[in-house]
């Protein structure tokens, strides 16, 4: 065997200094080791070496595939849903025998629909905290299911050489997994805890997270019919309230969710409040953009009726936003139930964010915005 041409490094981690040691009962032990991962590696190699990425995901089975993402640090709840996904694909991609592991082609664009229909209909029924997903995301957690099964089935394949450099960090890669999941599931709390806020709250959070008020304006919109918000230091400590009340109620929320990752002190609060925040200000945003996105279809569905651009399809850039500008203020007025004409006071931040809008969802605003400036 030539392992036993690599004494220096067989006995590398030897230590003659502990009390106790025993020289042959770790030699043994470390062939052993050795012998059982050479065996492995060629087994696995051949593994590797036969399937595809479509067709090890054919090979696997889900008590494989459950201790292979569990190896990569991913939570439980995150698992079911990747879980779900593959057992969704392996149902409905059910190819001809004439077609080898080894050269099983990826799941056309009408498989990859059936395939995501079916993972949302199943989250639905299963009552999941997750939400819907589109054929782009169930292509990168099948990709995910398929590299976390290639890893699982050499991870107990380390070759000697490999010994010294052994490390315990986590892959890049699964940190980004796991923040990303992590990410979606605080949006989720916060989106479903946000709803249960009183209307003041929530008018006052979408006003400063949503439509960037200072804490002045929002005393200057709010003052006539909340008596308590005259001044920006009482908008201060009401906010300040507000946030701190949903901050500890999504504590509880995520205990509740995550009781294997539950957060118990202020370090462990401190490691999800900046995504808290994040999601929180995301929340609000998506408000105003909803509305934006809104009077883009409604004014589109009209221009058809009427046959005549009234939003401006073929308007200059400059009315198109003026409209948007216009339609927003009334339909903030009517939501957030603050007094009329009270967006006229921030028409620039407004402007800001139909700008903003206007860059991040370019596609949608393509049918009512043309880049013909006059």
């Amino acid at each position: 065997c030539s392992f036993a041409n690599l004494p220096a490094k067989l006995f590398k981690s030897f230590n003659l200094d502990r009390p106790n040691s025993n020289l042959e009962a770790y030699a043994k032990t470390a062939i052993l080791r050795f012998i059982r991962d050479k065996i492995y590696q060629q087994d696995i190699e051949a593994k590797r070496v036969k399937f595809s990425e479509h067709g090890l995901l054919k090979d696997l089975n889900n008590k494989e595939l459950q201790e292979a993402l569990a190896s990569t640090g991913l939570k439980q709840p995150q698992i079911d849903l990747y879980r779900l996904a593959w057992q969704c694909f392996d149902e409905i991609y059910q190819v001809k025998q004439t077609f080898s592991s080894q050269s099983l082609a990826p799941p056309n664009q009408e498989y990859l629909k059936q395939i995501t229909s079916c993972y949302n209909d199943r989250l639905k029924n299963l009552n999941f905290s997750a939400t819907p997903v589109n054929e782009e995301k169930i292509k990168a957690m099948l990709q995910i299911c398929t590299q976390a099964a290639r890893d699982y089935r050499t991870k107990n394949f380390l070759p000697l050489q490999d010994f010294e450099t052994m490390s315990d960090s986590m892959p890049t890669l699964w940190d980004t997994i796991v923040q990303e999941e992590e990410r979606e599931q605080v949006q989720l709390i916060v989106s479903r805890l946000f709803e249960s806020i009183p209307e003041p709250g929530q008018t006052m959070l979408k006003l400063w997270q949503g439509l960037n008020l200072t804490q002045t304006e929002i005393a200057t919109v709010m003052k006539n019919k909340y008596p308590e918000l005259q001044k920006q230091y009482q908008v201060n400590r009401h906010l300040s309230r507000y946030t701190r009340n949903l901050l500890r109620d999504f504590v509880s929320e995520w205990n509740k969710i995550n009781p294997e990752f539950s957060l118990n002190d202020e370090k462990d609060i401190a490691r999800v409040k900046e995504s808290f925040e994040e999601c929180l200000e995301s929340h609000c945003k998506r408000f105003v953009y909803s509305l934006i996105e809104r009077i883009i279809e409604e004014r589109s569905c009209e221009e058809k009726r009427e046959k005549k651009p009234i939003l401006g399809l073929y308007n200059p850039k400059k009315e198109v936003k003026r409209s948007l500008r216009d339609n927003l203020n009334i339909k903030l007025e009517k939501l957030l139930n603050i007094p009329v004409n009270s967006p006229i006071l921030f028409q620039d931040k407004i402007a800001n964010l139909i700008e903003e809008w206007l860059r991040i969802k370019p596609h949608k605003a393509e049918s009512g915005v043309r880049e013909n400036d006059t």
